[in-house]
């Protein structure tokens, strides 16, 4: 219990840091044009093991896109909404991530059929510490500190790009990621 408690501060003291480096950015570092439709695919492999432990349906349909920007903090963006959908869908459920390409953005989603997210918390998901009722997690742990899509939020920001939520039950829940495809990020 010591040891869990102990990697949760660790985790909560470097989103923090994060998070706050990210706010006081306003010009990215690190730029580079790179292969988005691989980066999302590793991103996907590097979450496999929780995947299999859920038994969790996966359907990846993958454009050819590259990105221009910081390679790392976009694969954090990736592995954060990944991760987000593991923990909210059902054992046995179903995920779709989908790279789509369109005239002047690139467009990643990651959708999953596990609880719907309200209207009230969807005006809210973006903002610094602020968590879903947590009894729609499907684990209900409780473990999220409220971060991971603020700083996704940043991250897609300073990319000159922009993050959204539908959750609705035709749908189910899905985010998407527009990003600029002439690779303009400043």
């Amino acid at each position: 219990m010591i040891s869990k408690e102990a990697h949760r501060l660790t985790n909560l003291s470097t989103n923090v840091l994060t998070l706050t480096t990210l706010e006081s950015q306003t010009i990215l570092n690190n730029q580079t044009s790179f292969d988005l439709t691989e980066q999302v695919r590793q991103a996907v492999i590097l979450l496999w093991p929780q995947l299999e432990e859920h038994k969790l349906n996966v359907d990846l349909t993958l454009a050819p896109a590259t990105a221009f920007g910081n390679a790392d903090l976009l694969n954090q963006v990736w592995v954060n909404l990944i991760n987000n959908a593991i923990n909210f869908t059902p054992d046995r459920g179903h995920l779709t991530i989908k790279i789509e390409r369109h005239d002047d953005q690139i467009a990643v989603s990651v959708n999953n059929d596990g609880p719907l997210i309200s209207p009230t918390d969807q005006d809210h998901l973006f903002e610094k510490f602020y968590q879903a009722d947590n009894r729609s997690n499907v684990g209900g742990l409780g473990l999220g500190l409220g971060l991971g899509l603020a700083i996704a939020s940043q991250i897609i920001a300073l990319h000159q790009g922009r993050i959204t939520v539908v959750s609705n039950p035709a749908d189910h829940t899905t985010f998407t990621v527009y990003l600029p495809s002439k690779g303009s990020a400043k």
